[in-house]
């Protein structure tokens, strides 16, 4: 059990160290575009990609929860 909860902190600190290096990345860029007035908000492009995100979140977490059961079988206990 010690095993895979080492291995699923070192995944999910990866994970984390690469959101977040994505993030101010982002942000620095934004704020360095913003500054210059290289920006040009199009709102139909950005209800477009927050859109299909949330289809994609929402699939994702669809799917999971119709794959539940199947993934995790409940424990049969002994007594």
């Amino acid at each position: 059990m010690q095993d895979i909860i080492g291995t699923n902190i070192s995944l999910t600190r990866y994970g984390q160290v690469a959101l977040s290096v994505m993030g101010f990345t982002f942000t620095a860029l934004l704020s360095t575009f913003s500054f210059y007035g290289k920006l040009k908000l199009n709102i139909r492009k950005l209800f477009i990609a927050l859109g299909s995100g949330l289809v994609i979140v929402l699939a994702f977490t669809w799917v999971l929860r119709l794959s539940g059961p199947a993934l995790f079988k409940a424990p049969k206990l002994p007594y």
